[in-house]
Parts: C-alpha cells; structure tokens; sequence
C-alpha cells in the first residue's frame, strides 16, 4: 500500500448504492465532478475509492487537492496533494504555477508534498536524460567564412509550441551570420501541431543545457557570448533557463513569450548581475503589459533591459525581423 493511503487510516468509503461502472477512469471522473460541484465529502468518497483501485492516477488526485483548496478545506486539500507526491505526481513549474494552490502554500505539510514532488522529478529527469541522448535533436549552422580557431559567439535559437528546430533556424540565420555566431536549435521532444513543444520543464531545461553542451564540445565558442532566445512558449523557456543559470548567458531575447515569477524569480537585491535581457512583443499580444512590467523588475534591480513593443502586431516575430532581431542581439552582446 502507497505510505499516503495511511493518511486516511480509520476513514471508510459511506455506505450507499455504488456506480455501475467502478473502473478507476470512472471514479476518476466522478470524484473531480463531485469536487467541481462543490460536494467535497462526496469527492472524498470517491478519491478513496479511487486509491483503493488504482496505485496510478496523480493528476487526478492532484487535480482533487485544487478542488479542495478551491473550496478552502485546506487540511484535506494538503492530504490530497501529499498522495499524489507520493503516488508518483512530479511536475514542479505545474506546482509551482497553479494558483489554484494558492490557499494552501502556507499550510505546513504543503512544503513537505512539494519535496517529495521535486524528489519523483529528479528520478524522473535521470531516465529522461537517456531517452535525450538517443533522440534529442539539434540543429546548427556556422557562420559564412567561419575560423575554428576563432571563439565565436553562440545563439541558442527555442521554437514555440507546436514548432521546429528547423523553423527558428531558418528565423535566425541571416541574424547569426552578421555576428560571426554559431546558431544552434535544440527540439524538444513531445509532439505537438505540426511540430514540438516544451512540456515539461525541467526536461526542457535539460535539453538547452545539453544543447549547449554538445556546441561547446563540437565548436570553439566564446563563453562569454552565449545568447538564448525563443518564441512563445520558447520565450518562457528562456526566461526560464536564464533567470535560473545567469552566469551561463550573456544575454536573452524572449519574442512574445510570458514571464512567471513563481517558476524563476528575479531576484530582489539591486546590483544582481543577470544577463541582458530584450524583450520583443506585439503590441496586440495579451502578454505586452506583462512583458513591460517585468521590464520593471528588470530595472528595478539596476539589470540592463530592452523592450521593444511592435504596433499593430499580435503573437508574432517582430515586423522588420533581420534588423529588429540584429538589435535585440547587438544590445545583449554590448
């Protein structure tokens, strides 16, 4: 028995006619109805039912944790999320992110489910890492006239949702090319449109850094140069991976992506170096007003910060795109 069930030690399921249908997928289904009805003794029912049929559902059983927090019944929401910690549940941004949450981060056994989270996405991190090595893709492209004996600069170029490794390369050459830069895009490996997309983040994390990696063992790059952009949700990402490894980038260019504090925050101590960010967005985008807040945060620290706000533009790359991305490179690499 999962260590969690003992959480209910003494509790039964109330007596009463049972559903027709008692596969887990179907008590799943009845115990988050009951929760968004608000009816969360009934939702409890049922979640025991549902971990007494199965050792498996923790998105289920997390989603229940939100639904009794929601409702405020913090104790029950805390025991909820601590089984699906413990029954294998282990996206930490997702945790982290989840305002649904919110009313519970206080509570003391919420820090006590978020290690053990954090615990299921190292191990998990360890097997994608081997998956990674066999079928991770990244594409490159040197620059014309290239000298190998010459440290060059390095763009890290990430795709949004649904995109390629081969689209931000096609996006980036003629950029790269004028600045003498290795251009490299990694692919993330979950399918998505027509493409790819960045679920995980910590796994997309590690890919970026293995990107990297693999650049610096085939190329002479400068280390001192090394810039991260991306589009949309590629744009989140490299946020991410620059707020969270400041001393690995020189600079980042996040185009009509989305900043979350909760995932990676800036730091509060003025004169924290980071790199130098330049914020791209349309300003038809929802994320504008954001992007020019964390701007904000950005200044407020004394970090240097461009933002440029294209009018008349949605989700979308920057209109003039050669010379606004040659800007935006030329300002992180000052």
């Amino acid at each position: 028995m999962c260590a969690a069930a003992f959480a209910f030690a003494g509790e039964r399921v109330a007596a009463g006619p049972k559903p027709i249908d008692e596969t887990p997928e179907r008590i799943a289904v009845l115990a988050l109805d009951a929760a968004e009805a608000g009816e969360l003794d009934r939702a409890h029912e049922f979640g025991l039912r549902l971990i007494a049929a199965t050792p498996e559902a923790p998105m289920t059983i997390y989603k229940l944790a939100c639904a009794f927090a929601e409702h405020d019944d913090k104790d029950r929401a805390v025991r909820w999320l601590t089984i699906s910690a413990e029954r294998g549940f282990r996206f930490e941004a997702k945790l982290l992110r989840d305002e649904n949450l919110d009313p519970i981060r206080e509570h003391p056994g919420f820090a006590k489910a978020t290690e053990v989270v954090r615990a299921n996405a190292a191990t998990a991190l360890e097997t994608f890492k081997v998956r990674a090595a066999k079928e991770a893709k990244i594409l490159i492209a040197l620059p014309p006239a290239f000298d190998p004996a010459r440290p060059a600069p390095l763009i890290v170029a990430l795709h949004g949702y649904g995109g390629s490794a081969k689209g931000m390369i096609r996006v980036w050459k003629n950029v790269a090319a004028q600045f003498g830069a290795i251009l490299i895009a990694p692919e993330a490996l979950d399918p998505a449109g027509e493409g790819h997309s960045w679920t995980v983040s910590y796994e997309s994390e590690h890919l970026v850094l293995r990107a990297i990696e693999e650049a610096r063992k085939a190329q002479n790059i400068d280390p001192k140069k090394v810039v991260v952009t991306g589009f949309s949700q590629g744009a989140m990402l490299t946020f991410d991976v620059a707020l969270t490894h400041p001393k690995l980038f020189a600079g980042a260019i996040p185009i009509s992506g989305f900043y979350d504090s909760r995932v990676a925050a800036v730091p509060d101590k003025a004169g924290t170096k980071l790199p130098r960010f330049a914020i791209l967005n349309g300003e038809l985008d929802p994320e504008a007003e954001q992007n020019r807040a964390t701007a904000r945060l950005f200044e407020k620290i004394g970090s240097p910060v461009m933002v440029n706000i294209y009018k008349g533009v949605g989700h979308a790359f920057p209109p003039k795109i050669d010379q606004d991305l040659g800007a935006a490179l030329k300002f992180v690499l000052e």
